[in-house]
Order: C-alpha cells, then structure tokens, then sequence
C-alpha cells in the first residue's frame, strides 16, 4: 500500500470532518546543494536522473524515519524539500527539534553523495516554528485535495529562510513552546525572532511514544487516479509540461481551487497538489504524466488561461509558470510517506517562472511558444538568471488565444498502391519462366507500408512459395533470418527435448530430398550436419567437427544454398527477407553465395528496406546480381482517403460509409500520409472514443499526439496495468519473445499469472495490433516502433533490472543447452550492466563465433568485452594502469581479449586495425611483466608484418619471440616460431633459409605430444624440398606425414599430403602416379568439403593430363574445377582454371573455346593482380593466334605478354616470348 496521502487526513475523512485546528510544531527541510546536483545529473540523460532519484530516495527514507519515530508526520513533499508537523496536543515540541537534529546528523553521516557522473555534498537547512495549524480536506467529485497552513506552517517556511548550509533555525513561538515544555537549549540569537542552535547541541528525549495513526488506505484513489495507485515502477521518464500556479489568499481560495481540479480533470491533466509553505499557497499540475496526452502545449496554455479566468471571476490574483522538458515521474519517498510526483529542471523552472511572474500573468519557456505560436497570443518578456541554472533564459507572457479556424481532422483507410503492386508483380515474371529474379528492393521510411505491400503481393502470387524471413535489428545473431526460417521448415521449438528437435528435422529434411536431383542430393546429404548445426544439432562422427574453422564456415553458405536450390526445383519461391536493413555480415555473406550462379533457379529476393541514417538507399552490395528497386513515397491525399475509409470501417464495423471530410483531413494533416501513422491515429481515436456511430466528432475540437512515438504509447497508457506491464517487459526480450520466457520474468516480478490469465492478456495485445502470434509459444511485435516506443519510455534503472531478469531467466530455462543463447546472455548482462556476466558470455559467445569462422560476428563480441573490461576498470586507456593483485587478473583477461581481436583483424584482412591493437598488447604484456605474453605479441607482430610484406620487421621480432622462449624453454612455441621464419622467409624468396627454419621446427616437434604440430612439420619440410628440386626427400617426407597423418585421423592433413605426393610425383614426371594420388585427395577433400582444395587438385589433375596428352579428359577436369570456382566466387582460382582450360581447348584444336577461355582468363588475372599469369595467357594466345595465322593480333597480344615477363622477371614465357618473336 502506497501511503500517497498523510494518515491524519485519510483518519479525518473517516469520521467525515472536513476542516479543522490544532497547536503543533512544524519543521521545514530543504536539501541544499539539490539544484546544482540535479542540473549535473540532468546533463547524463536517463542514467543521470535515475541517480538524482536514488540518492533523494536514500536521504528522504532515514530523514522521514525520523520524523515518524519522533511522532511527527510528513504534511507535503515539495522536490527537494518537505514539510514535517508535530501535534502538540499529543507530545512535548521538543520531539520536533529532536527529530531535526536527527536530520542533520544523518546528512553529517551521508550528505556526501557519490556517482559515476561526479561526488554532489548535500546538507539540509530546517526551519522550526510552532502555533496554529489549520488543515483542510476539499472534496470534489474528480479528485480530493487537502492542504495545512497556518501561522506554524508560515513560519517554519520563515525559519528556514535565516538558515545557512547545515543550519538549524527556530523561531520565537518554538522558543516559547521549548520552555513551556521544560527543554532546555544552546542557541545564538539571529535576531528578534530567530535563533541558531548551536552546532554541538545534543537533545536527549525518551523514546516517543508510537501514534502512528492507523492507515485507512481504501480512502486513497478518492485523492489519486487509480492509474497511480496500479503502477508497479517506481518511475518513468516522460516529456510532461509543469504547471505551477502561485495564489494570493483571499476567502475565494477554495472555490477556485475546486474549479481548478475539475479544468484539470478536464483537460487531461495530473493535479499533483495544493501547498502553503516557503512560496506562499501554490498548485503543481502535471500534463503527460501520469498518462501520456495529446497536445501538451496547447492543452496546458488552454488550462492556463482557463485558470487565469477562474482567477479573475473569485477576485484572486494568481500567476502561473509553464515549461516543458523530459523528467522523471513517479513516487518519492518512502514506504512510510511518498508521493507521485515529477523531478527535475523542467519543474524547476516553472516554479521559478511562476514567482518571477507578475499576478494575473502566465510565463512561459520557449519549447511551448515555438510549438503554439500560430495559435496563441504571446509577448517575449526578455532572458533572466534564475537560480540553479546556467546562462538567461528567455521567457514568455501567454496572453490570449488567438481566433481559431476549425481544425481538420480525419478518418478512412486505404490500401491504394496498385500501381507500386503492379510493378512489382511484374519483377516476379522471371519464376514464371523458371529462371532467377534477382533482388527486389522496397525502400521507404518507418511505416510507409513496404511489408503490407509485399503481404498484398503474397496474396496475388498463391502458386509461388513464400518464404518468411525476418532480419533482427537487436541481436543480429549470425545468419539470424535463415535460423528463424529453418526453424519453422525443420519444425523446430525450444518446448521440444534436442531427441525431438532431431526427429523433426530428420522427417522434414527426408522430405525434402524426396524428389531431388542427384547432384544437388548429394550437395544437400554433405550439407545436412551444417544446416543441423545452425539450429544447435550435431551429429556424432559428423564430419562437422572433422575440419577447420574456415571450411565449416564456407560449407555452412554452401549448405544453405543447396538447401534454396532443393527448395526453388520443387517449387518457384519468393523469399521476402524483411528490415533488409538489419542484415547481418553472415546473412549478407550466404546471399552473396546463395544469388551467384542461379540463373536457371526460380526464385527472387524480396526486401523492405529503410533509407541509411544518411538518407541514402540500403543495398546488399551483392556482384553481378540483378537489382530491382521500388521507391514507396507518402501516400497523396486521394489514395490517403481511401486507405482510411476502409480502415476506420474495418475497425468501427461500418462497411459503405464515408468519413466525413471534417475527420478525414485531422487524419491526413496529422499522418502525412504514412499509412502506419494512419493506422494507429485511427486506433487512438476509436481508442479515446472520439468519434460516434456516425464518425462525426463528438467534440468539435480534437487533439492527437504529435508523433508516433507519442501516440503508441498513448494507446498503451489506456491498457490495463497487467497488459502494460506484459508489453513493457516483452520489449526487453527482443522483436521476438517466447511466452515461457516472459512469463517466468513476470513471475519473478511479482506479477503472477495463471497460465490462462497471460494468455488473455497476450491475446489482448494481438487484438491491440501490438503483435503477432509466429508459433503457440512465440511471438513478434508487430511493427519495430511499437517496441522501441515501448522500450525507450521505460527508466534505464527499470531496464537494467528487466535485462538482468531476461539473462537470469534464460540461464534458468535453458540451463542444459546455455550455449544456444550466449549472445542473447551477454546481450542482457551488457545492458543490465552487471560486467563480470557481460564479459564471461561475450568471451563464450566470442569463442563460439570464432569456431563457426563467424569472424566478423567474433570481432563485434570481443570488441564488446575489450569494452566491458575498460568499463569495469573505469578506463578509456589501460596503457598506463599500475597492475596490482586486485587487477591483475582482468588485465590479462583484457590481453588475452586484444590478441584474439588481432587475430581476426588478420583472417579478415582489416590489417590496418591491427597495429594500435598490437602496440597496446605489448604494453600491457609489459607491464604484466609477462615475458610469455611479450614473446607471443612479437610473433603476432612478425605475422601482421608478414601480411604487410614488411619481411625485415617481422623478422626482427621473431628474433625477440625466440630469445624469450629459449629463455623460458618453450619448444612448442620455439617451433612455431621456425615455422613464421620459414613463412617470411619463403615471402621474401630465401628458400633454402627457409628450408633451413622448417627442418628446425620438424626437429623440436619431433618428439612433442602435439602429434599434429609434427605432421605439420612434416608436410612443410616436404614440401621445401619439392621447391629445391630434391624429389627424393621430399617424398620421404610426405609419405611420413601421410602415414602419421592416417594413424592420427588427421583428415585434412591427409588430403594434403597426397595433394603433394602428386605434385612430387609430376616433378619427377610419374604423371601416371601424380593423378593418382590427386584423385585419392581429391576423394578425401570432397569429403571434408574443402571446395578450394578441390579446385586446386582438378586444375592440377587437368594441367597433369596435358602433359601425357590427354587433353579431353584434361578439360573434363579444368571443366570442373572452373565450374566450382565460378560457384563459390572464386576469381582468382577462375582466372587460373579458365586460362588451363584454353591451354587445353588448345591442344585439342578447338580454337574458340580456347579463344573464348584466354580472353576470360586474361580478364580475370589483370583483375586479380596475377602478372606471371596474365603474361603466360597473352603470350600462349599469342602462340594460337601465330598458329592459325592470325599475325597482327598475334603480335600485339605477344609484345604485352612479354613486356609483362620482362617487368616480373618471368624467365620461362621471357624465352617462350622471345622463341615467338623470331617467328615474326
């Protein structure tokens, strides 16, 4: 039970006296330092008011016990300061200045406050004064006021005004009350009236006898809107205009007070309170708070001047501040006296405004006058300090409205895009033909109506699949609208046991395959266990785990594609690939492969996109793709018409009537024709019943908010308090949210439901257009603004504690398969801001990226936890930090993080990134004092220096690597560290130093655990030998990587190592034996999937069959090897293929397809940087064209060739060249 109203009161209504005297003492408090603090903290947006309201809340608790304790209740709270009293027909005044110091020593213990936003000194002034308190309670039909004044009341309010910071001030009456009461005090006189007491007086009383009256607390909504005495949150932030109404007291008061309750009622807005204390007899009116409402400036200035009226007619001066600005609304206090209120410099302001005022005026800021100077008489008053903030002010005289031409309204639905649908019908023909459509893009701002257009385009296109794949704007979890999708093809929910999830998908993949065509049957049984593991399905003995980080990767899009290709041969499909917008990096990455090489699959991309924050289009950057682009602009006020027609009578049940014209243009003046905005203006005006069985207006004046935002979340203020709370906290979960998940969140809210209870409230949020149902178990809110409206209204401190709760109940739930929500889990923990969590699961997560070769999904996740160390050290640099034991070990966490991320820059190429990384990891490594990790950073460096083709460098460190683990004895490092001088050496083109590096790194291996760290060696030190021409031993050492390699089921390193023996083989010119072992290679790649090795093997394969002069077979290879390079976008493997091919088109004399073969490949290696290859294709195509007497092409084609060889010092086609040239 909230106690929102004094006990005293609540007692009095009880026994139905309304009014009445008594003698007691009264304290007034106000915290100095308040002002400034607020206006520091206010500058931090939310986070700095949710601090502002924690710290009052943390002082006003112990000073409000006080005063309880002490047999004094809490009158008013007024922001920063309260009004306490003291009946003295019950206890001694004494408990008063008792209760007072207690004050002030408690803001002695905890005046000084401390944030992340600076350190605030708080003191508190009291004021003490004792007499006459006259209280009154004024009973209305809308809402219940009361208030206390009197000569205690005012002079307490004077008391405080002799105070300085820290002081404790009473007055002549409290003196008198004090003696009379035998008490006894040590003071200095101020001045006639007034006296310090001195800083070390100590009172000591008995305990005060408890009367805390009972607290009648069913009277409570007779004095506040049942919506306050619902809420659950402590407070939200909200834009709210203040009103503050300053009243000069005369025996009309209360008539006028009475009047301005029901204009506040019917104005829509919050009357806080009625007041006496240090600024005379005030009211606070609120508007936007409790409920958010229509118009705010121009409601408020229509109430003001209607006050101003009501002032004029009861003979009372009043005078009235108004501003505007976002605050934080809601209860201050605590559990035994709090009130609903606003805080914050908005508030301020107004009070300052209205005592600056002259009676009879209304001042207001310029936010209102900007908003409503086309309707209202204002006159500019000039810019003043006032105190608390920095810099004049300008302000505002509010005179008069002005006169007032009807306002337009209006009403009616439309769906008149019938242009727009035909054309994009039309980019569909192609699946009718049975070819591939290419990409369609529909751009168009927030709620302009791309997906209801492609959702009337499904409905036109019933003999066409339609594929639904949603992309998410929160997560972007990788390849996040292909899961979403696979999940509901393969039957797949997270109520199901993995046993169940598996059977379903086996039943839907068997399904699947029925039909199939043979190869693309066999693309989809080697995909099988990658599709599987994109919804957390393994397989044991998969080859899934068999192969590296990268193959797994590229088989993943390869699978996702056979997966289309199987689809689209059963039946033409549309996939509608929703918000294109918020596509992640490896969803991007599977279309690129999925749209290459289709021509012949019938299928097309739809996506609605929104325009890029700079306004331009959003595009998927895909290469030789056909794009069609759909441009949707606001809809013009005819078709605008019709949209709204239908939908008011689909929503009102009027079919056939038209809207008057009055509504229909509020409507169109206010959404501007965005049929989003149509939709939901119409559903808030049926909401707030605006219009009646006619659609006339019931009011010829009607006011709506003044954007989306506003208005979604006025259509969710008149929802019930379950229904709202279900919303708010369904918008923490995500676009997506699963019934099992926010149920146990609002149960650990204390918000139970029943099972049938919930459902009724998420059923009402489907009849309220707020979501949409995907499964039983799951659903997704209907438009991306109505979540983030929800979700950005709500306080970061309510946030925080709802992320907190969605991660706790995520570990809960699904505890047995945590590692299929690590992102969502570091997402949450993030947000709620509780770092060691935040870093534990963006560190999983990471890893778990890293080994799905999700690489730039791993680089956001660890950058995210580099982020989340720096934050939970309080460092935006860690260079210079002094280690210490309490830091040590998050220091080397935040190392261990930076190599990771320098790792991936590499795999990615974003090497210019690197090297800040790598400096700082060695400084960190450094002050570690860390010579393992100083070694490992200097092997980083010689691999990023490598990259960067900066031999030298990288050599340098490597050297300082080797000296710290000969040092250390560390042979495993020591042997990759050969193995990086082999690398940069082989770069720089000293082979037989390099040879000299790997024979280092096979002896230190040979005796390691690391079986496959020696079978590496091996393959390396075979392989040198290959390059220096030794046959022999580099077949001795192939073979033993072979056999070590079999014996260990080193997979990949068995493929390579017959890849190799072949390639010995054709250099000792066995061609019989080297295609041997390539085809054995090429069986066990094509196994492991490894698509460029495959590539390489039958280019090889073709090039060793046009040795022995097979060359029709030695095309079916280059065929091959081309054909699969062209599919997984490989230019560079293209260019080689395509100019092996024409070497072997030659030898067959089939001289166009050799023609056709050099140009392609010619194109291709100019393109890709590959000049030894361009010159042996322009100097070989020359050679063709000599042959078939084609002489001045023949020429030309050989002078580039060879000025390219020359240039390269390509000595083998410089001879070749030249043996042509003397033929000329």
């Amino acid at each position: 039970m909230k106690r929102l109203v004094p006990a005293f009161i609540l007692n009095q209504q009880k026994k139905s006296v309304f009014e009445g005297q008594f003698e007691a003492a009264s304290m007034f408090i106000d915290i100095s330092g308040f002002t400034a603090m607020t206006q520091t903290l206010m500058k931090n947006g939310k986070e700095g008011a949710e601090i502002l309201t924690s710290i009052i809340n943390n002082i006003f608790t112990p000073a409000i016990d006080a005063i309880y304790n002490n047999c004094g209740f809490i009158s008013t709270f007024a922001g920063d300061a309260f009004t306490a009293i003291f009946s003295t027909d019950e206890i001694d005044a004494a408990y008063a200045l008792y209760a007072g110091l207690k004050i002030q020593g408690i803001f002695n213990d905890i005046g000084l406050q401390r944030s992340k936003f600076g350190d605030f000194q708080l003191s508190v002034k009291i004021g003490l004064s004792a007499g006459d308190v006259e209280w009154k309670l004024i009973e209305n039909d809308v809402q219940n006021a009361y208030f206390f004044r009197g000569e205690a009341i005012d002079n307490c309010a004077g008391s405080e005004h002799q105070c300085s910071t820290g002081d404790t001030v009473i007055d002549f009456n409290m003196m008198d009350a004090l003696k009379s009461g035998k008490t006894n005090i040590s003071c200095t006189p101020l001045n006639k009236k007034h006296y310090l007491i001195d800083k070390d007086f100590q009172l000591n009383l008995p305990a005060c006898k408890n009367i805390d009256h009972e607290y009648p607390g069913e009277k409570v909504n007779t004095f506040e809107p049942q919506v306050i005495l619902d809420r659950k949150l402590k407070g939200e932030f909200r834009d709210i205009i203040s009103a503050f109404i300053s009243f000069e007291e005369n025996e009309n008061l209360l008539s006028a007070v009475l009047e301005i309750i029901a204009l506040t009622n019917q104005y829509g807005g919050y009357f806080n309170k009625v007041d006496f204390g240090d600024k005379g007899a005030v009211a606070l009116i609120l508007f936007g708070a409790p409920i958010g409402r229509e118009k705010l400036d121009e409601r408020a200035a229509d109430f003001t001047l209607k006050v101003k009226e009501c002032g004029q007619r009861n003979n009372l001066n009043l005078r009235i501040g108004l501003t505007f600005g976002k605050v934080f609304a809601g209860f201050v206090g605590s559990d035994r006296r709090s009130e609903y209120t606003a805080l914050g410099m908005t508030v301020n302001l107004s009070a300052r405004f209205m005592m600056k005022a002259e009676w009879g005026e209304i001042y207001l800021d310029r936010r209102i006058y900007n908003n409503i100077e086309n309707k209202f008489q204002m006159q500019f008053i000039g810019e003043e300090d006032f105190k608390g903030f920095s810099g004049k002010i300008p302000f505002y005289s509010l005179i008069s409205k002005k006169e007032q031409f009807d306002d337009k309204g209006f009403s009616g639905e439309l769906v008149g895009r019938a242009a727009e649908l035909k054309q994009l019908y039309d980019f569909t023909k192609p699946l009718n033909e049975k070819r591939f459509g290419g990409v369609v893009y529909i751009d168009g701002v927030a709620g302009i109506g791309k997906s209801r257009l492609v959702n009337e385009l499904k409905e036109k296109v019933p003999d066409y699949n339609w594929l639904f794949l949603p992309c998410d704007e929160i997560l972007k979890k990788s390849f996040n609208p292909f899961i979403y999708y696979f999940n509901n093809f393969f039957d797949q929910s997270e109520e199901n046991s993995v046993e169940d999830n598996k059977q379903n998908f086996e039943s839907a993949f068997s399904s699947l395959i029925s039909d199939c065509e043979e190869k693309i049957l066999s693309e989809l049984e080697y995909g099988k266990p990658f599709l599987g593991a994109l919804l957390n399905l393994f397989w044991e003995d998969s080859i899934y785990d068999q192969i590296d980080a990268k193959t797994r990767y590229d088989n993943t899009l390869y699978a996702i594609k056979s997966f289309f290709k199987a689809l689209c041969m059963q039946k033409p499909f549309i996939m509608e690939l929703d918000d294109g917008h918020w596509i992640d990096k490896d969803s991007l990455n599977a279309l690129a492969v999925l749209t290459r090489n289709v021509d012949e699959c019938p299928f097309i991309i739809i996506s609605a996109c929104r325009y890029n924050d700079d306004e331009t289009i959003f595009e998927f950057g895909l290469k030789d793709v056909l794009e069609n682009r759909l441009e949707l602009n606001y809809l013009d006020k005819e078709l605008s018409r019709y949209m709204i027609d239908a939908k008011i009578a689909e929503i009102y049940k009027t079919p056939n009537q038209k809207v008057p014209d009055d509504v229909f243009e509020f409507i169109w003046e206010k959404s501007a024709g965005n049929p989003f905005y149509i939709e939901q203006i119409i559903m808030y005006l049926h909401d707030h019943k605006v219009l009646d069985s006619e659609m006339k207006l019931k009011r010829t004046s009607i006011e709506i908010p003044s954007n989306i935002n506003a208005i979604i979340v006025a259509r969710i203020d008149r929802l019930t308090e379950d229904v709202k709370e279900v919303i708010k906290t369904a918008s923490v979960i995500g676009k997506e949210f699963i019934v099992k998940i926010l149920s146990s969140m609002l149960n650990s809210l204390s918000i139970e439901f029943q099972s049938d209870k919930l459902q009724n409230v998420i059923n009402t949020g489907k009849t309220e257009n707020i979501w949409n149902s995907i499964q039983e178990i799951k659903y997704i809110f209907k438009h991306a603004l109505i979540r983030e409206s929800v979700y950005e209204i709500q306080l970061k401190e309510r946030l925080r504690e709802l992320h907190k709760l969605a991660a706790e109940t995520i570990e809960s739930l699904y505890n047995e398969n945590i590692d299929d929500y690590l992102e969502d889990l570091a997402f949450h923990y993030e947000k709620a801001e509780i770092t060691e969590k935040a870093i534990e699961y963006l560190d999983k997560a990471g890893y778990k990226a890293k080994y799905n070769f999700q690489n730039e999904k791993a680089l956001d996740l660890y950058s995210r936890k580099k982020a989340q160390i720096l934050s939970r050290l309080n460092l935006d640099d860690i260079t210079n930090l002094e280690i210490s034991n309490e830091n040590k070990s998050i220091i080397e966490n935040y190392f261990d993080t930076i190599v990771e991320l320098n790792h991936l820059l590499q795999i990615t190429g974003q090497l210019a990134d690197m090297l800040v990384n790598l400096e700082t990891a060695l400084v960190v490594a450094e002050n570690l004092k860390d010579n393992v990790r100083i070694g490992k950073v200097h092997i980083d460096f010689a691999s990023y220096l490598t990259a960067s083709a900066k031999i030298d460098d990288a050599i340098e460190h490597l050297e300082k690597a080797e000296e710290i683990f000969t040092e250390v004895n560390d042979e495993t490092m020591l042997g990759l560290i050969y193995r990086s001088y082999g690398i940069s050496l082989m770069r720089k083109g000293e082979v037989q130093k390099a040879f000299e590096y790997f024979y280092r790194e096979l002896e230190i291996f040979k005796n390691s655990s690391e079986k496959i760290h020696y079978v590496d060696a091996l393959g390396n030190i075979g392989v040198m030998n290959r390059y220096l021409g030794k046959m022999d031993e580099a077949m001795h050492y192939l073979i033993n990587q072979l056999q070590m390699a079999e014996v260990e089921k080193f997979k990949i390193q068995s493929a390579r190592a017959l890849s190799n023996i072949g390639w010995v083989y054709e250099g000792k010119n066995n061609i019989a034996e080297a295609i041997d072992y390539y085809k054995r290679s090429l069986v066990l790649n094509s196994e492991l999937g490894m698509k460029n090795e495959i590539i390489r093997i039958q280019d090889n394969t073709g090039f060793a069959y046009q040795q022995i002069g097979e060359f029709e077979k030695a095309v079916k290879y280059h065929e091959n090897a081309l054909e699969l390079a062209n599919e997984i976008g490989d230019s560079e493997s293209e260019a080689y293929c395509s100019v092996n091919l024409a070497h072997a088109f030659s030898g067959l004399d089939d001289f166009i397809k050799s023609r056709e073969n050099y140009l392609n490949g010619i194109m291709l290696a100019e393109q890709s940087g590959y000049k030894d290859l361009q010159a042996e294709a322009l100097i070989r195509f020359a050679e063709l064209l000599h042959k078939n007497n084609m002489l001045d092409e023949a020429k030309k084609l050989l002078d580039s060739g060879l000025k390219l060889a020359k240039e390269i010092n390509y000595e083998k086609y410089v001879k070749r060249g030249e043996a042509l040239l003397n033929k000329f």
